[in-house]
């Protein structure tokens, strides 16, 4: 048998599958966390300053308020009040925050500013550095504040001192032997200027781990921590920080220190954040 067959043969469609195309145009914000020393100009991520020198010091509250007292004075039982400069440094720091969805920057109100990492860092090097963070204090003031030193430790600012230097404690007698039964105690005020209790860096820093929510790192709630809060135009209001070298705190044992502690280095570093917006 000899032939052919000719034919066509194929599937019928069969499709499972649909496409389709969407066009879109992207969107966003971009926010900007600023930091100003004005809160007029010089607006900026990040702002540093120049070295400053520091005379030792010491404080008391007096009525909610920071009083600066000078060095102990030989059979002055009361320490005399800092008068002129160098024995403190302030410096104030404004915020704002600036949005931009492409249609122009605008600023966000309400947020709360807070302190995100504090460290006070030893940055002598060489021969005869010494570590002076020990003695290192700062003072933040804000809607909350925080009196910060290294240790968190109390500050004892009363004791007996040897101020001439005979080996003896100063004693309330008018002679260079101190050969008196009654030694002073030198003070920073009578009653009220006899210690005071700084934190922990950790009281004053918030937990950030979660960039929507940040966390208070103690029992306190995190409204106790903010600093200043932004403003929907203008510069917050200010949170002034103020440092100082404490002279009551022991260096090497003792709180009458030598010369080896003079020009000795530190730094005090700060981080400001606020919460980031879904």
């Amino acid at each position: 048998l000899a032939g052919s067959i000719s034919g066509s043969v194929a599937w019928y469609q069969y499709s499972t599958r649909a496409a389709a195309s969407i066009a879109g145009t992207s969107a966003g914000t971009t926010r900007n966390l600023l930091v100003s020393k004005t809160g007029t100009d010089g607006w900026a991520q990040y702002v540093s300053y120049d070295a400053t020198t520091f005379k030792p010091a010491s404080v008391y509250y007096d009525e909610g308020n920071l009083v600066f007292v000078e060095h102990p004075v030989y059979q002055y039982e009361e320490l005399p009040a800092a008068q002129g400069t160098g024995y403190k440094a302030e410096y104030t720091f404004y915020f704002k925050c600036m949005d931009n969805n492409g249609g122009g920057e605008a600023q966000v109100a309400d947020k709360d500013i807070y302190l995100s990492y504090f460290a006070i860092r030893n940055t002598s090097t060489g021969a005869g550095a010494k570590d002076i963070t020990p003695a290192v204090r700062v003072f933040i003031d804000g809607t909350n504040d925080f009196l910060i030193s290294a240790s968190g430790a109390e500050t004892v600012t009363n004791g007996s001192l040897d101020l001439n230097n005979n080996t003896h404690p100063d004693t309330v007698g008018f002679d260079t032997l101190d050969s008196g039964v009654t030694p002073i105690n030198y003070k920073n005020k009578a009653t009220i200027g006899l210690s005071y209790q700084p934190v922990a860096p950790a009281k004053a820093v918030v937990n950030t781990d979660n960039a929507y929510e940040f966390a208070s790192n103690d029992t306190d709630a995190l409204s106790k921590k903010v600093l200043t809060k932004t403003k929907a135009s203008g510069a917050s209001d200010a949170v002034t920080v103020t440092i100082w070298i404490e002279g009551w705190q022991q260096l090497g044992g003792s709180s009458l220190w030598d010369a080896t502690w003079i020009s000795q280095n530190f730094a005090v570093d700060m981080q400001f954040s606020c919460t980031a917006d879904r």
